[in-house]
């Protein structure tokens, strides 16, 4: 019986989040953190798709798919395409989808990208779909991008549209997963970037500035701690907040912005410049560069007493730390020097997590999407 598993990571953003908005460069890594999605036939009729994390299990009958799909724009797996408005209003429809509803969102892109990529024409098979995932929802580390493009990879597998081999896929391959889980991005987010989807797609680190194509970038894998403050915000509010700042102190604020780009400049020269240099005084300036940019954003606007507690708790135990992604709450990743002792690490973890917040020991700059042989899921 077919069986095959996909994963694909969250990821952080190092420097630049909020300069980007103006043009500015950003640095952008994958993260050791993964969604994964196991795919398998299913004995009989029904279709089955789990999102344990989000508490979504769905069956539905094959015949009732099929007339669904029978009903929507026709797709061609090799062409990723946008869905129209009635195609969307449609898979509202049969969902009951709520707007906005993060649970009906991840069941319209499945919907979406299934129908398109094994084809909304003819008989379907019986599948059983069950995705987990490491990385929390909602907490800017990527996690509906990992979701769209371990998505699109096994449903394009599935289809023959890329190849059933580990470890074996091309540029081209990737760049057909990419394509779909931006279109699936599109669903969720409306105006993506498209960052996200490329970062979980290829892996590694990515420079990338606003209207310009995304770089591969090359810098070595760091361990971090990602912190989440459990603090919602809203990517939407903190852009107008800097923006309000900015016309009311241009000449403070443009500077600023003028300085996180050399800011970004110096640590993807620093991260490319380990095998060249003591690592000692590379991580010296890393160091450095989080805590100066960790000011920056404050000055922004974009800081949040949580955010600033969690530097202060690691500035105790002889750390450095920022916010990654919009601010205002949200994560905040620590770096780890590759001489810190296992029982340090350790007792900055304990005082994280007694302070209330969440922590994952992790790494950056790891491999992309991947199909696997045989993966267990996460819980």
């Amino acid at each position: 019986m077919l069986s095959f598993t996909v994963s694909a990571p969250g990821k952080i953003i190092l420097h630049g989040e909020h300069a980007v908005v103006y043009g500015k460069p950003a640095l952008a890594t994958s993260l050791n953190l993964r969604t994964t999605i196991h795919l398998s036939g299913n004995d009989g009729s029904i279709f089955i798709l789990c999102l344990p994390s989000i508490d979504i299990n769905k069956a539905w009958e094959v015949t009732d798919l099929e007339l669904l799909y029978s009903t929507i724009q026709e797709g061609n797996g090799s062409i990723p395409s946008s869905p129209d408005t009635a195609t969307l209003s449609r898979l509202r429809q049969f969902t009951d989808a709520e707007d906005g509803n993060a649970k009906d969102l991840a069941i319209i892109v499945f919907l979406y990208l299934h129908s398109q990529i094994i084809g909304s024409r003819g008989s379907l098979a019986a599948l059983r779909v069950v995705v987990g995932s490491d990385l929390p929802v909602g907490a800017g580390l990527g996690s509906s991008a990992a979701y769209s493009v371990s998505l699109a990879a096994v449903l394009l597998v599935l289809a023959g549209q890329i190849r059933q081999i580990p470890n074996s896929w091309t540029r081209e391959e990737l760049g057909l997963v990419n394509s779909w889980a931006f279109e699936a991005e599109r669903i969720i987010h409306g105006n993506p970037s498209g960052v996200d989807n490329a970062v979980s797609t290829y892996g590694g680190l990515i420079l990338y500035r606003k209207g310009e194509a995304l770089k591969p970038a090359r810098g070595n894998s760091l361990q971090v701690v990602i912190v989440n403050s459990h603090v919602p915000r809203s990517t939407k509010r903190l852009v107008e907040k800097v923006k309000e700042r900015l016309d009311k102190y241009p000449e403070i604020i443009r500077p600023m912005l003028e300085s996180m780009e050399a800011l970004v400049v110096k640590a993807l020269d620093t991260m490319q410049g380990f095998e060249n240099s003591d690592a000692n005084v590379c991580y010296d300036i890393l160091e450095e560069l989080i805590d100066i940019n960790q000011s920056q954003l404050n000055v922004l606007g974009v800081g949040h007493l949580s955010l600033e507690h969690i530097c202060l708790l690691c500035q105790q135990n002889d750390f450095h730390c920022k916010l990654t992604g919009a601010g205002g709450g949200g994560c905040a990743f620590v770096l780890i020097r590759p001489d810190a002792s296992k029982e340090k690490v350790k007792t900055l973890i304990k005082s994280i997590e007694e302070a209330g917040y969440m922590s994952w020991l992790t790494s950056i700059g790891g491999s992309g999407v991947t199909l696997h042989e045989s993966m267990p899921l996460s819980s």
